[in-house]
């Protein structure tokens, strides 16, 4: 040895032991972070969200009047909003949100139709009528989208607003027959499902509002939070939020209101696991 340094010069030699220790944790968003085949469990949580099947999966809340916008006579509707996060799996057919029993029941909807296209729009049952607006551009696969529906009560298609992560889309009408009002049903309020084409959604839904308010552009800018999906019980109009919903796995999804009309869970088998912080 020569100057703390070590010469070996055709030698050959043995270690019994060596050991790997990691000195302080990585800061910011590492590599390993997103290999979840590398065990981090001092390191991560996880957040567990009902998988829908596209068969028989959805989720469902007790009918209420609260969910009811409309005096089925002239008199007209009242103003709401509803908003969700999704992830469809299949675009196509997806039921979002709605109030949409059979016939005799039917009262609002927020979807993909059959092209992949947002939908919302409200119903006159006993005039087989309807009113809305839908966005003629497909939704893909496999990535999340906050989505809204808002309506102003107005009886009319301009009375319709659609936005997709925090940019209006609506572009075209969605209406048919002689429109006056909706009319109160009993219908439940479903996520993930249709009743009355027996449609069932393909994917995850989170973080479902209903407000008894027309949000306005501002409002749904602060709702989707710059993509990080706002806790909705902290937004500025919470005072008209009637109904929050956060997937809660195959556990019962606890309306985060003080309303407490909580979901029920149906038929669900399948979860997906995304880490904790992961938007």
């Amino acid at each position: 040895t020569s100057g703390g340094d070590i010469t070996v010069d055709n030698e050959i030699f043995y270690v019994d032991q060596i050991s790997i220790k990691e000195v302080g944790l990585a800061s910011g968003w590492t590599d390993a972070d997103q290999q979840l085949h590398i065990p981090q469990t001092a390191l991560q949580s996880y957040n567990q969200l009902a998988w829908f099947d596209g068969v028989a999966d959805y989720t469902t809340i007790a009918d209420h009047n609260d969910f009811t916008f409309g005096t089925g006579s002239a008199e007209g509707d009242s103003a709401f909003t509803v908003s969700a996060w999704i992830c469809p799996n299949v675009v196509e057919n997806f039921p979002i949100l709605n109030k949409d029993g059979s016939s005799g029941e039917r009262e609002w909807s927020i979807h993909l139709n059959t092209a992949g296209d947002l939908e919302f729009y409200t119903f006159d049952d006993s005039a087989s009528a309807f009113v809305g607006r839908k966005y003629d551009t497909a939704l893909t696969v496999g990535k999340w989208y906050h989505v809204v529906g808002t309506y102003s009560g107005n009886e009319a298609n301009s009375g319709f607003d659609l936005y997709v992560n925090g940019q209006e889309v609506d572009d075209a009408d969605k209406s048919t027959g002689s429109y006056v009002s909706m009319e109160p049903g009993t219908a439940t309020l479903d996520i993930g499902r249709h009743v009355a084409g027996s449609i069932f959604g393909n994917g995850a839904i989170t973080e479902v509002s209903i407000w008894n308010t027309e949000l306005s552009q501002a409002e749904v800018n602060e709702l989707f939070n710059d993509g990080k999906a706002l806790d909705a019980t902290t937004h500025s109009e919470s005072s008209n939020l009637i109904g929050y919903w956060r997937n809660n796995g195959l556990a019962t999804w606890q309306d985060l209101t003080s309303n407490d009309r909580d979901g029920t869970p149906t038929s669900v088998t399948e979860t997906i696991l995304l880490p904790a912080g992961v938007d």
